[in-house]
Order: C-alpha cells, then structure tokens, then sequence
C-alpha cells in the first residue's frame, strides 16, 4: 500500500514538473513576460433599466456594492486578452467573460493580480440574480434584496448576506458556502469538498447535499423541513427551529444538535455519532450495532427516529 502511494505522488510530481515545462517554453523560460499580464481598471457605466442580472466569468471575483454616487456600472480588471461584454438586453444587465489566454497564461504563476468584477447598484431591491463562475469567489453584502438567486461555482467560495431573496441555489464544487442574516423561500445546496454554514437564517424548507464539507446550521427557522445528505462531512444543527420534519442521512460523519427541534426527526450514519439535545419531548426510537445509546425515556411528542451502525447515540431534552 505504501509502495503504491509513493508511486503515485512521485507520478504526480512528475506530471506537474512536466506542465510547467511545458507552460514556460512558449516563454522561452523568460518569466519577465509574466509583468505584459497584468491586469486594468476598466468602468462599464450602466444607463439603461434593468431588473435582473446574469454574471458568468470563469476567474474573475464577483461582489456587489452600493452606489454612492447614484449612478448603476461594472468595474472589472482586465487585461488585452481578458475582456468583458458589459450590457443590458431586454431588462437584463449581463456580464460576461471573453478569455483568450493560452492554458498556460490562466495558471497562479502567471498571473500579477487577482481577477475582480465589482457591480454597483443604486437600487436596493432587484429582480432575479444568475451567476455562474468557474474559480472566482462571490460576495452578496446585506445592503442588497433580489428575487431567485441562482449561483453556481467549481472552485469559489460563495458569501451571501442578503436582506431578502424569494428563493436561493447554490451549487459549488470545491468551495465554501456561508449565509448570514437572510430571509428567503426555499433553500438548495449541493457541494462536494466545501463546508456550508447557515447562521441567522429565516426561511422555507431546506435542500443540503455535500460530500465530505461539515454542514452547520444556526439560528435557523424554517417554516418547513430539512432534507441533508452528506458522506463524510459533521453535521450541527444548533439553536435551528423546523415546523416540519427533519431526515439527516450521513455515512462517517457525527451529527450534533445542540438545542434543536423540528415536528419528527429521522437521523441515520454509518460510524458517525449522533448526540446533543432537543427543546421538547420526542418518541425517541433508537438502533444501534456496537454503539452506545442513551435517550430519554418519553412517551409522547413527534417521532425521533434515529439508527446508527458502530455510532454511539446520545440525546437529551433540554
């Protein structure tokens, strides 16, 4: 097994030495050339009403601020082989990214700067929000309210803090998911690596697949119920409040819930933990293989279903 292990590093090592191989001939082995790719400040003032906004750039970070001075534009960092198409088409401001750097200008040894697209809004309350990256992180502040957020990344982290939204997607790979003191509709979210936290969340039922990322939820309240899937990642639901009913289904990872509650509760892990403690009483019906069980004996309340393989199960009404 460790033979087979150091083959594959020294195989990796082997790969990446020959990419930047590679990537340094068309430079002739002149990292000089690296500073012809620096990046400018270019302004796309914005006239035209508009409601909605799509944004799809592969690199590039994307924010949103206020307008102070009024006046709706895009600021993006640009450079002669990185451009952006800045419009509004039907209603519809668009942003978008045309890239014709080599495979080898795009990587972090070649690049001076960090990619930006910072969009200034003078309305406060907007339409439908798409935005679909590649790397680049995504920041939504408070001073914001849209319609259906639909945002989906590979690599970037996703920052939402927005006062209000009808409904929020957020579908990443390898990054993070935070939101903060929002309120909105219906919640889904799928990540593979990344971890997701939602603090100070009001809203409707809530979607969550991930992989190996720890989920948490705090303060939630949800007027429906939670439907969370994860692999290896720790679940933690602390200070959350479901009217409906909560189904958590994870393989290694441990769920703790820390003064949670929901109508009915279905847990189930393979080698992960579940424990901590729920605000009323339940009907606790709980199965475990070889782990250790400790949980309220109370004949009334909604149903807490939990069943773990080698999981020890530890629960309490507080």
């Amino acid at each position: 097994m460790k033979k087979t292990a150091v083959i594959l590093a020294v195989s990796l090592i082997s790969v990446g030495l020959i990419l930047v191989f590679c990537a340094l001939i068309p430079l002739h082995f002149d990292l000089s050339s690296v500073d012809k790719m620096r990046y400018e400040t270019n302004t796309y003032p914005i006239t035209e009403e508009f409601s909605d906004i799509q944004i799809e750039t592969d690199t590039a970070d994307i924010c949103f601020l206020p307008a102070t001075d009024g006046e709706n534009k895009v600021v993006c960092a640009e450079s002669e082989k990185v451009r952006h198409d800045v419009a509004v088409r039907g209603g519809v401001l668009t942003v978008t990214v045309t890239d014709s750097r080599a495979w080898y200008e795009r990587w972090g040894i070649f690049t001076a700067q960090k990619m930006r697209v910072t969009v200034y809004l003078a309305d406060s309350v907007l339409g439908d929000l798409t935005i679909k990256t590649d790397t680049g992180d995504t920041s939504i502040p408070a001073d914001f309210s849209f319609a259906d957020v639909q945002i989906e990344s590979d690599t970037g982290d996703v920052s939402i803090c927005a006062k209000e939204t009808q409904s929020l997607s957020v579908k990443t790979d390898t990054g993070d998911i935070f939101a903060e003191n929002i309120a909105t509709g219906s919640i889904y979210l799928d990540i593979y690596t990344g971890d997701v936290t939602l603090r100070n969340v009001r809203c409707g039922a809530v979607e969550a697949q991930a992989t190996t990322g720890d989920v948490t939820l705090d303060g939630v309240q949800a007027q429906g119920g939670l439907s969370l899937t994860t692999d290896t990642g720790d679940v933690t639901l602390a200070d959350t409040l479901f009217d409906e009913s909560v189904a958590i289904q994870t393989s290694t990872g441990d769920v703790t819930l820390e003064r949670a509650d929901a109508a009915s509760f279905s847990v189930q892990t393979s080698t992960g933990d579940v424990r901590g403690t729920v605000l009323t009483e339940k009907i606790f019906l709980a199965e475990t293989s070889t782990g250790k069980v400790q949980v309220p004996n109370t004949a009334a309340g909604g149903v807490f279903r939990v069943k773990t393989s080698t999981g020890d199960i530890l629960l309490r009404v507080s």
